[in-house]
């Protein structure tokens, strides 16, 4: 008995377990479910190892005081009992616990202890359906692991913001409840709703969580942090000349454009490097790589190769890498042979046309004879772009530096363009990234530096964008660049930018009176569109947007190429990236941020994935540059002559 560590006795209607159990000194796991059990011995602290408690459909109304005792526990199950919130002994000393589930019993609501800040390390689910629960605690915030929370079908009135406060949190499900709100009880209740748009609207309409005097004074500091990362520029060094690749003739006809830089004060540790590489993938996926078509970017740790590189094309028969997660280096055509063959054997045990995502990219150089590589000083290729890069330069949770490229056979404002979106969207997973500038030369010409100062476009950075446009502010008012039609029908008040090509609609407002607005390039304002500042921070819009009819924005970020449907809402703070499409009288709630190829419809705010751009408005945008003028006094113009 003393070596016994699983005790399992499942549906043995069981109704009485010995206390002479305690014997069991090592017992690890304890599952008893599907019995008749109605207590448990008060033996549990005699299992020191005890890790796993499975208890589950019983008739359990109470729980042993030793349970507060097994401190090592990891899995606490014990769903359908009897069980009330004054049946739980102090669950405080139990650190190590991951998964929770006390769903179909009887509580009104959540044993306080829970929610204690000492199982903030471990505890990430909980699960509480089928209950009677009426509130979700504030205390719930301590639970920063959270990942997943489901208290379906209970009683809960109030809206929960406590799940604003739950940064890990991915599951969610508290359908099925009474909401005094009704359209967050419906929201709620809709399956096919995102976890962003509830949690939005649970800020919104939900009541304001009251923090500590202490906790307001550090929240308060780490505000104001805040405030000062967000809005100072990226720091850049330059002239380091060891950051110089040399481009070889023998790769100009073959994939001639490349883009280098080094990311430093890099951390990925925890969920960054997870995101970090699922924002590769995703770019690889978006317009502006076409499924690296178009562009492709490698990333490698930058204390793994020898300086000066080298990027040059080899015969694939004479080109030797050890690709990522293999033993051992191979020729390129070896390679590519090995993987074509992968790819057929994996689409036939699928029955499927689809392939693993490396494979679907071979049809771009299986049929060529040179392919361009990276090359260190010691010779090794580090790279084979657009395929695959190097085992042995490979990221870990260690790298603090990122060597990163982005090559392209098509154009240098392709791998510029990417490597502008990847700088961008990385600062969010870094927020201290500070960035090396790496030249590439061909001889004694420069073929490409990066960054330089017209990288990092100004319609995605605030920093940048102030900074650039600061001249032309005319002293705080409104500066309209040339090309730009405005109808003096418009309303525009406050620091307002409009920059080249936009079209400002009869009856449109744009109001900076709490904080400026700055619009980027060939933007469209149709009639009643109301752009307002309410957050104090700048507005930024980038280029190519159309704001239909009656239309409504207080967003403190819109991208470029999106369509904002008639009556459409953008609330205050959101964020709306690019190529996103907010269809009439649907909505992006406050703070809510909208990732590219976004479309939201239907009147339960409803989101799916785009995969093609939006069209830039070009046509629309002459022809009402053309016949505004004829119909229209315009800011700074007379009125042109009708018919005209």
């Amino acid at each position: 008995m003393p070596q016994l560590n699983l005790l399992s006795l499942t549906g043995c209607y069981l109704q009485n377990l010995s206390s002479s159990i305690k014997l069991c000194t090592n017992l690890i796991s304890l599952v008893l479910p599907q019995n008749e059990l109605k207590q448990i011995p008060d033996v549990l602290d005699c299992f020191p190892k005890l890790r796993f408690i499975d208890i589950s459909h019983n008739s359990l109304d109470n729980l042993p005081p030793s349970l507060s005792s097994c401190e090592h526990l990891e899995s606490l199950i014990l769903n359908n009992n009897a069980l009330n919130e004054s049946s739980f002994p102090d669950l405080s000393n139990l650190s190590n616990l991951h998964i929770f589930d006390a769903s179909n019993n009887s509580l009104s609501k959540l044993p306080e202890s829970l929610t204690s800040q000492s199982l903030s390390a471990k505890l990430h689910t909980i699960i509480l359906s089928h209950n009677a629960i009426e509130e979700i605690p504030s205390s719930l915030s301590n639970l920063k692991q959270l990942r997943e929370l489901k208290v379906d079908e209970n009683k809960v009135k109030d809206v929960p913001t406590v799940i604003d406060l739950l940064p890990k949190l991915k599951v969610l499900d508290i359908s099925k409840n009474v909401f005094s709100d009704s359209r967050f009880q419906k929201l709620a209740n809709d399956k096919r709703a995102k976890l962003n748009a509830i949690i939005a609207l649970a800020k919104k309409v939900g009541k304001p969580i009251e923090k500590k005097a202490d906790e307001k004074e550090e929240s308060n500091e780490t505000a104001e942090s805040d405030d000062v990362e967000k809005d100072s520029p990226i720091i850049i060094r330059t002239g380091i000349e060891t950051l110089t690749v040399r481009r070889h003739p023998s790769v100009t006809e073959i994939r001639p454009y490349l883009v280098c830089c080094v990311f430093n004060d890099v951390d990925l540790n925890g969920d960054a490097f997870k995101k970090f590489i699922a924002l590769q993938t995703k770019l690889h996926a978006s317009a502006l790589c076409e499924n690296r078509t178009l562009s492709a970017i490698g990333t490698h740790r930058f204390d793994s190769f020898q300086l000066p590189l080298c990027y040059m094309a080899l015969p694939k028969d004479e080109l030797y890498i050890r690709a990522l997660n293999k033993k051992s280096s191979v020729s390129a055509s070896e390679l590519l042979d090995s993987l074509l063959r992968d790819a057929e054997l994996a689409r036939k045990r699928s029955k499927r046309s689809t392939v693993d995502p490396l494979h679907r990219y071979l049809h771009i150089v299986k049929d060529e004879d040179i392919l361009a590589c990276l090359v260190d000083a010691q010779q090794i290729v580090i790279s084979l772009p657009p395929i695959t890069n190097s085992d042995g330069t490979k990221l870990n949770v260690e790298t603090t530096s990122i060597w990163v490229e982005v090559s392209s056979k098509q154009s240098l404002e392709a791998c510029k363009k990417t490597m502008d979106e990847f700088v961008i969207a990385s600062r969010l997973i870094f927020p201290s990234l500070s960035i090396d500038q790496v030249r590439v030369v061909d001889n004694e010409t420069l073929v490409s530096i990066y960054p330089d100062k017209n990288d990092l476009p100004v319609a995605r950075s605030n920093a940048n964008f102030r900074k650039r446009n600061r001249a032309m502010a005319d002293n705080g008012g409104v500066s309209i660049a040339s090309s730009t039609v405005v109808c003096v029908e418009a309303d525009i008040k406050g620091e307002v930018l409009i920059k080249e090509g936009c079209v400002v609609h009869p009856h449109v407002v744009i109001d900076a009176s709490n904080g400026p607005i700055y619009i980027g390039d060939n933007n469209i304002f149709e009639e009643f569109s109301v752009i307002r500042n309410n957050e104090g921070q700048p507005m930024i819009i980038g280029d190519s947007n159309i704001f239909e009819v009656h239309s409504k924005c207080s967003a403190k970020y819109v991208g470029s190429r999106n369509v904002i449907g008639v009556h459409a809402v953008l609330e205050d703070g959101c964020s709306v990236s690019d190529d996103c499409s907010v269809a009439a009288r649907c909505r992006v709630y406050a703070k809510q941020n909208l990732e590219p190829f976004v479309a939201i419809y239907g009147q339960t705010n409803a989101h799916r994935t785009t995969v093609t751009p939006n069209l830039t408005p070009t046509v629309q945008l002459e022809f009402l540059r053309k016949i505004l003028p004829s119909y229209h006094h315009l800011y700074g113009k007379k009125k042109a002559a009708s018919g005209q």
